[in-house]
């Protein structure tokens, strides 16, 4: 055997955290999420689909001071199997404080398997929920082109409502 040298102090588990390290985390927690954001929300927004299971009946369809659900955060960060565990029990069709459904949040960061499942989801459900990421109907019709452009989807029924749906309003 050889001789090993000590691990640094740091490295050493102890019985209690450092007093230092829970302000870190509070603050860094405070930064990252709004007041009133629960631990589903967080978990869901991360993927943590072990947490979420742990705690989602106590904490479903609770809103943080955004408005958010950990449903939005899900689909927000394209997290497929936590929405598919979520999406049975909260309403799709919430809108936070800027008016924007889970849709639209998928829809805005760009997750195209994640907006795929939520058109097929609505389609199955009779749910009219198109994202809405401009207010011009010509911006909104190219916001849409360039996101089938950049993720080469060739799915014509996906957002082709653009210009049938301003027809009909």
């Amino acid at each position: 055997m050889r001789n090993q040298k000590p691990l640094p102090e740091f490295w050493v588990p102890t019985s209690k955290p450092s007093p230092d390290i829970e302000p870190m985390l509070k603050a860094a927690v405070q930064a990252e999420f709004p007041p009133q954001t629960t631990e589903l929300m967080m978990a869901a927004a991360y993927g943590d689909i072990f947490t979420c299971k742990k705690v989602f009946r106590d904490l479903l369809n609770m809103e943080n001071a955004h408005g958010m659900t950990a449903l939005m955060y899900a689909c927000q960060g394209g997290r497929m199997e936590v929405t598919q565990m979520l999406i049975k029990y909260e309403d799709l069709r919430h809108k936070n404080k800027q008016g924007l459904t889970a849709v639209d949040l998928a829809f805005r960061a760009r997750q195209a398997e994640m907006c795929l499942f939520l058109e097929d989801y609505c389609i199955k459900k009779g749910y009219d929920l198109r994202p809405q990421v401009r207010s011009d109907v010509k911006q909104q019709a190219a916001a849409v082109q360039k996101f089938k452009r950049d993720y080469d989807l060739d799915a014509n029924r996906m957002f082709d409502y653009v210009e049938e749906s301003r027809v009909k309003k």
